[in-house]
């Protein structure tokens, strides 16, 4: 529910979150995981749309992490850092 309250607000107004509503997503993958599948891939297709996987929806689709929580950042640690760790814990 806290995933469609935001959705519907990010724009700082209330959206209607319908299939109608959908039809004005940037990201055709999103539109297509809402409702009426074959029509807006029929449409995307037709318009040539691109998709950048910006949306939960779209990255979900492509089995791509989510931008938040866990997923929004990456953990780099120098290569001698890590293998020293680990060949101290054994």
């Amino acid at each position: 529910l806290t995933l469609t309250a935001d959705y519907m607000t990010f724009s700082g107004r209330i959206q209607p979150f319908s299939r109608s509503a959908m039809g004005f997503s940037a990201s055709p993958l999103q539109r297509m995981t809402f409702e009426t599948t074959v029509a807006f891939m029929r449409d995307s297709l037709i318009h040539g749309d691109d998709d950048y996987l910006a949306s939960p929806s779209s990255r979900l689709v492509v089995g791509g992490l989510l931008r938040g929580g866990t997923g929004i950042f990456d953990l780099i640690l120098p290569k001698h850092e890590a293998l020293g760790s680990f060949k101290k814990s054994c």
